[in-house]
């Protein structure tokens, strides 16, 4: 295996692990505004109780 293709494959192997993880956060996220509002009927989530506000998504 060439010193190029092994650079390259651990770019993207480092590149899919990134993009699992940033996946994995929002997905968290989302999950956990969803259910505080459907379960308890308020907007307190994660992000407010660490950070003091909601971060609102365009979708």
């Amino acid at each position: 295996m060439s010193d190029n293709r092994r650079r390259f494959r651990a770019f993207l192997t480092s590149f899919v692990a990134t993009l699992c993880v940033l996946g994995f956060g929002l997905g968290f996220l989302e999950v956990d505004a969803r259910s505080r509002e459907i379960g308890f009927g308020d907007e307190n989530t994660l992000i407010h109780t660490l950070l003091g506000q909601n971060w609102q998504l365009p979708w």
